[in-house]
């Protein structure tokens, strides 16, 4: 039980740590978002979560909340315009895993590969195989926001079944979790 016990608030705690990445993503940064974002549990499951190797990254989040006021917010917001939803050249970067994976096999003038590729197809049944149905039917389900939330659920089902202590199907989902990581996740991140 205490073993089990540990495997299920290690795997809430990834479960927080997708979500919240999956957020800074798919929504828009707003005053009362990121206040709601950034508390303090939460920077603490990020940092159990980066361990020694991500000091330097709470240190920023942690100078950010110090100084967060609305300009800070405003200049946040444009910058994820400019990243993420305004195909600005040399400012714009495509959230999708296909436009960087797929790029290999087909380049576009802008350097990326063609988003809907082969890379969001994989995904697509990855998401299948494991139950999970995104909520956003007009985003390509290889959205960085996405693939993390997808994360999120995987790492909760996990939890729920160390809860139920059902061993082999947290195992499986934490093998699932891995082949996710790999194929995915860290091939383009």
């Amino acid at each position: 039980p205490m073993q089990t016990d540990e495997n299920v608030k290690v795997a809430e705690g990834r479960k927080r740590v997708y979500y919240w990445l999956a957020q800074f993503f798919l929504v828009k940064p707003t005053l009362n978002g990121l206040i709601s974002a950034l508390n303090p549990p939460l920077l603490l499951a990020v940092d159990e979560m980066l361990g020694e190797g991500g000091a330097e990254s709470l240190e920023w989040l942690n100078r950010f909340v110090d100084n967060m006021d609305q300009e800070a917010v405003d200049n946040l917001a444009q910058r994820y315009d400019e990243l993420f939803r305004i195909p600005i050249p040399g400012k714009y970067v495509p959230p999708y895993e296909s436009c960087f994976s797929d790029a290999l096999y087909s380049q576009s003038v802008s350097g990326y590969g063609e988003m809907w590729g082969r890379a969001t197809t994989q995904v697509s049944e990855f998401y299948l195989r494991n139950g999970f149905e995104s909520m956003a039917a007009d985003t390509p389900p290889d959205h960085i926001g996405l693939e993390l939330l997808f994360m999120s659920k995987i790492c909760e089902l996990e939890a729920q079944a160390y809860q139920e202590n059902n061993q082999d199907p947290a195992r499986s989902l934490m093998r699932e979790q891995e082949e996710f990581l790999s194929e995915h996740l860290y091939t383009w991140l």
